[in-house]
């Protein structure tokens, strides 16, 4: 009983401690990662918030380039530098919550389940370029820790119309889920919660349809018409190839997204009926899942927003094992993704196999991403030497 009343008085400080430990893995890894843009998009948020006009293609993003521009003109910084220190405070915040999160949920071996996330490719990867996929490494968890960690539903709901700012897709795949765990709240809590939802997108739909000046359901129509170009999944009637490759990225875009965390998540997810946890995170991932897999999906990263619920999948599977097993298991995931991220490199005068490695494995990591060079996006930005963005001039010779 003594030694019990011990460990309890030890709480707090050990939470605090590990919270330190988290913040810290978080800052170092990502400061040790830091590029220049690595999309063609980077360079237009860039250009967006330098030119005030805040807008990109659709859906625009409005929310991420305003608060670069914000960023930008509080602390005299280049649009470049805001993003970058936009972003590298998304995924401090994110790893933050996801361990306040599991702690809230009762998950075994929080801590290090938390490190795992940090050191997750794709949140590791949201983190060093200049996109917005690093404000769903910790949206998504907030989220999380808002409507299962039952902090209160109508924070929830903000912080659904603040997700669906950043990226409004990740909104759309995410709203059933809402819609799913509203039916346990009071009717009139969920009338508000609906204002709340609808305010908070009216925020960042106005300007944005302003800036298209396509009438106020201009972003919808440009939408719809992106997507329709693109889809190439079975569900759209794509080409039997065009399908199979479209499956097949996704497939690797989990592969590179859970590691060996894929295994445990995917029978948690077919384990759904376990517990009222895994049905909600359920609900929570099919969305996106049929759409990535059946639609549409180019790049591992537009699983940034998956990770959280399937590695909270993951844990509940883990939770059925033993100690020895679940603390191996968590421990060589995480060492697993910090060996791949920090040595993994892209493979110079590739094979056809070797280029499919290159395109859909290896450039999420670090020394992928550092070397990586574009004379396209060089050219965009129109000033290689800058130091904010000389990580896509490595390969331009000067």
């Amino acid at each position: 009983m003594l030694r019990k009343n011990l460990l309890d008085a030890a709480s707090p400080s050990r939470r605090a401690l590990e919270i330190f430990v988290v913040v810290l893995v978080t800052l170092a890894t990502r400061l040790w990662s830091l590029s220049g843009p690595y999309y063609v998009d980077a360079s237009r948020h860039i250009q967006a918030i330098e030119s005030g006009r805040l807008v990109i293609h659709t859906p625009g993003y409005f929310a991420f380039n305003l608060s670069g521009f914000l960023l930008s003109h509080l602390f005299g910084i280049t649009a470049a530098r805001a993003l970058q220190c936009l972003n590298i405070s998304f995924s401090i915040l994110g790893t933050l919550t996801f361990y306040l999160l599991a702690v809230k949920l009762k998950i075994k071996s929080a801590f290090a389940l938390s490190l795992v996330y940090a050191l997750s490719p794709i949140v590791w990867f949201a983190a060093a370029i200049h996109s917005t996929y690093a404000a769903m490494t910790f949206l998504v968890p907030l989220l999380l820790l808002c409507l299962e960690g039952e902090v209160h539903f109508l924070l929830g709901c903000l912080a659904w119309g603040v997700l669906t700012a950043f990226r409004p897709s990740d909104g759309v795949f995410l709203l059933p889920w809402i819609i799913f765990k509203s039916r346990s709240v009071p009717v009139r809590k969920r009338l508000l919660g609906a204002v709340i939802c609808v305010v908070s997108v009216a925020a960042w739909w106005t300007p944005t349809a302003l800036r298209y000046r396509l009438g106020w359901l201009g972003p919808l129509h440009t939408s719809l018409s992106q997507l329709l170009i693109l889809a190439q999944g079975f569900l759209v009637g794509g080409s039997p190839g065009h399908a199979m490759l479209n499956a097949a990225r996704f497939v690797l875009a989990l592969i590179v997204s859970l590691g060996l965390l894929l295994p445990l998540a995917v029978k948690g997810l077919f384990g759904y009926r376990r517990s009222s946890l895994t049905k909600s995170l359920a609900y929570c991932v099919t969305p996106g899942l049929l759409f990535f897999s059946l639609v549409f999906v180019s790049d591992a990263a537009y699983l940034a927003f998956l990770v959280a619920p399937f590695m909270l999948l993951a844990a509940a599977e883990l939770e059925l094992r033993s100690t020895i097993v679940r603390r191996s298991v968590v421990c060589m995931a995480g060492i697993t993704f910090c060996l791949f991220m920090l040595f993994a490199r892209q493979i110079r005068q590739p094979s056809t196999a070797d280029a499919v490695l290159n395109a859909y494995i290896l450039r999420y990591t670090v020394p992928s991403v550092k070397a990586h060079s574009g004379a396209r996006l060089a050219e965009a930005l129109g000033r290689c030497d800058d130091r904010d963005v000389k990580g896509i001039c490595g390969g331009i010779q000067r």
